[in-house]
């Protein structure tokens, strides 16, 4: 039988309590333990009253499943969320792979409207950037001003981003 130190709630150790009963309070497990102590007659096993404290400020709570890290309410336990998947970095993306999604989002004919209403010379800037540009990184300044134009947060971006990479 195992046993968990719960200490605010987080479970920071298991040990084995076998044969113990652990105390209401969950201050301390006891129950009977035995050693072997060699004499000039042989082996002697003797039995002793075991008691196993839990730290100041935790508590002991008897269960097979939980483990380090996971937390405990009251009543359950829960293990900790796996960790999250790694963020895909927002890499270059072509021409084509932007105005496709553009397009899937209905976007794609706000773009030329918006860099029209920018004053001079961010509108000439933007129109060269927007036409000839090879490819877009997701850090230059057009992308904000359009992102902006359109009513895009920086979030949508990214996620449009990222769906973009995937074209």
């Amino acid at each position: 039988m195992h046993a968990v130190i719960v200490s605010g709630g987080l479970v920071t150790a298991v040990i084995d309590i076998t044969g113990k009963t652990i105390d209401p309070d969950g201050r301390a497990a006891r129950g009977p333990a035995t050693y072997s102590v060699e004499g000039p007659g042989g082996a002697e096993e003797v039995t002793y009253e075991a008691v196993i404290e839990a730290p100041d400020g935790a508590i002991l709570v008897a269960t097979e499943e939980a483990a380090p890290g996971w937390t405990w309410d009251g009543h359950d336990f829960a293990s900790p969320d796996p960790d999250p998947e790694p963020e895909i970095p927002l890499r270059p993306i072509t021409r084509r792979q932007l105005r496709l999604t553009l397009l899937a989002h209905g976007v794609l004919d706000q773009v030329e409207p918006a860099i029209l209403s920018l004053a001079e010379p961010d509108r000439s800037i933007a129109t060269i950037e927007w036409q000839d540009a090879s490819e877009y990184r997701r850090d230059h300044p057009l992308i904000a001003q359009i992102g902006t134009a359109l009513d895009l947060d920086e979030p949508t971006i990214d996620e449009l981003w990222r769906e973009a990479m995937a074209r």
